[in-house]
């Protein structure tokens, strides 16, 4: 009787040692777990911070030629103010009257002659 007590106990104690290395595998698969979520929020958050960086910087660049665009044009746009400035300031002045018919309205005068060159 003695001998069947002691073997049920032993059964008993097996079991909840059993029991106890089952709970202890179990706790350590989750903290690995755990560790792996960790990672994982890591590696993501690695990866889209990178690609809002990279997103920015590419956007950086395109404002950058943008300006550098823009500031050729506005260069381009006040010479030729100066430009025309320099039209309207002479408007008045024969000599620079004559140069304009000549230029641009190929006129001459009575007593001129014009040869064109043909090549």
């Amino acid at each position: 009787m003695e001998n069947k007590f002691l073997e049920e106990r032993k059964s008993i104690i097996a079991d909840e040692q059993s029991e106890v290395e089952s709970l202890k595998d179990r706790k350590k698969s989750f903290q690995w777990s755990k560790r792996r979520i960790v990672a994982l929020i890591m590696a993501f958050l690695f990866v889209y911070l990178s690609t809002v960086l990279i997103s920015n910087f590419v956007t950086i660049r395109r404002f950058e030629k943008e300006n550098q665009l823009l500031e050729e044009q506005l260069a381009a746009a006040e010479a030729e103010i100066k430009e025309l400035s320099s039209i309207i300031e002479n408007a008045e002045d024969p000599a620079f009257i004559e140069k304009m018919a000549r230029e641009k309205l190929k006129m001459v005068r009575p007593d001129e002659t014009v040869y064109f060159v043909v090549k």
